[in-house]
């Protein structure tokens, strides 16, 4: 049932993916959001059970429905619907492990990022850069979560 859950899950967050109508970031779970008016309908209920399961967490009491989303923001989506962490419980474990001088290790998406480059789903764009706010394509974004489902 929970891998059930999670694939769910992880269908809404692609479909979502897909029309860049998503954001991610490291806010309170549960809190409604101010610009919720603004959520596609057609979207609503995946914003819902998203963020129901902690996996979409607000930016500041917003959702931004509309912005396209940055790298960072979907390997820390990926990594939420893969581990089911939605906290920062195990957030020491992988903030050292990645290869990217533009990735502090006390950003607050330097885990999923590490998990995402060790699990091999996320890759940078060459020289030692991963471009963590350069905006996500579609392309990127359909390759990570090719990669997360060949695990």
């Amino acid at each position: 049932m929970r891998n059930l859950k999670k694939f769910l899950a992880l269908i809404l967050a692609m479909v979502m993916a897909f029309s860049m109508m998503m954001t991610a970031n490291a806010a309170h779970v549960g809190t409604q959001y101010s610009d919720e008016a603004d959520v596609t309908p057609a979207f609503s209920e995946a914003v819902e059970v998203l963020t129901g399961m902690g996996v979409f967490q607000g930016d500041s009491g917003s959702f931004r429905p509309a912005s396209n989303i940055p790298r960072a923001e979907v390997a820390v989506i990926i990594y939420r619907l893969a581990t089911g962490d939605t906290g920062t419980d195990k957030m020491d474990l992988y903030t050292t492990r990645h290869p990217f001088t533009d990735v502090r290790s006390d950003a607050w998406y330097a885990d999923s990022v590490a998990w995402a480059v060790e699990n091999g789903i996320m890759h940078g764009t060459g020289g030692g850069i991963l471009a963590p706010q350069g905006l996500a394509t579609r392309a990127q974004t359909a390759q990570m979560l090719k990669n997360l489902m060949e695990q």
